[in-house]
């Protein structure tokens, strides 16, 4: 699944997509429409955090992998592949850690037998 974005500001153009790779969800699982849902909120989030700075857009990749906790928050943040430019990674870090998530529903906590969900994201910038 992926979702692209154009971005417009000052009269620059950037294109950059966010794909989702969900982390060992069974298709059809209430996990995996769970991480849909994060990844959903997630991907404005982003958007919204890059869009001041296209002026730092340059092409390349960032692939993060995030922990949500059960109330929804982000437990942690792993960067797998920074963008040339750190501070575009550094901008998508932040906008995952200010992202409100809804809370984990049981059917997925018990799917999981663990208390978080695992959520792979890589943004692909092509300037």
């Amino acid at each position: 699944m992926s979702r692209a974005f154009l971005l417009l500001t000052c009269g620059l153009i950037a294109f950059f997509a966010v794909d989702e790779s969900c982390i060992a969800a069974a298709p059809g699982s209430a996990t995996l429409v769970y991480q849909q849902r994060v990844h959903a909120l997630a991907t404005p989030a982003i958007a919204n955090a890059l869009s001041p700075h296209v002026a730092l857009l340059r092409g390349g990749t960032v692939k993060l992998v995030y922990r949500v906790g059960p109330q929804g928050n982000v437990q942690r943040v792993k960067v797998v592949a920074t963008h040339p430019n750190r501070a575009i990674t550094d901008l998508c870090i932040s906008a995952i850690k200010a992202a409100k998530f809804p809370p984990i529903p049981q059917r997925v906590l018990k799917e999981q037998g663990q208390k978080w969900v695992d959520v792979d994201t890589e943004i692909g910038i092509d300037r």
